[in-house]
């Protein structure tokens, strides 16, 4: 028995997903590999559903199966979704950090800038100590290449 795909019940659910990790349609359409002017494309189109493949990957960037982006059904994995914010939490302290790396500032300098940028970024309620955490090893991590 073939499955009925409703388009508008698909793109609420990536609506919906999106917004979880605060993607917008390009860095959504970039984390998936797409170009990125896919999502915008996709909400355009009012014809057809994106092929499997694309639906495929937005589920692993969404931290979703393809199932339930297309169905609305069931929250992203937790796991995978604490792991994604987590990452990208570290990569916005680290780029702050090497944003010093050229100039004359010292290590001490550098790191009071990142602990600053922590701080900004903590107090964001999707962030957990835990998440905390790993960006404070990274920053020692960063301060010892420094």
């Amino acid at each position: 028995m073939k499955k009925y795909v409703d388009k508008e019940i698909f793109l609420k659910s990536l609506r919906r997903r999106q917004k979880i990790l605060k993607y917008n349609d390009k860095t959504l359409s970039i984390e998936a590999g797409l170009n990125p002017t896919a999502i915008r494309d996709i909400f355009k189109k009012q014809k057809n559903m994106p092929r499997f493949d694309t639906i495929a990957a937005l589920a692993d960037a969404l931290c979703c199966t393809p199932e339930q982006l297309v169905y609305d059904r069931g929250a992203p994995d937790s796991t995978a979704l604490h792991r994604k914010i987590s990452d990208r939490m570290t990569l916005k302290v680290i780029q702050h950090a090497l944003e010093f790396r050229d100039t004359d500032y010292s290590n001490q300098q550098i790191l009071d800038a990142s602990i600053r940028a922590l701080k900004t970024i903590s107090s964001d309620p999707d962030f957990t100590s835990r998440d905390i955490d790993i960006v404070f090893r990274s920053m020692n991590l960063i301060k010892k290449n420094h």
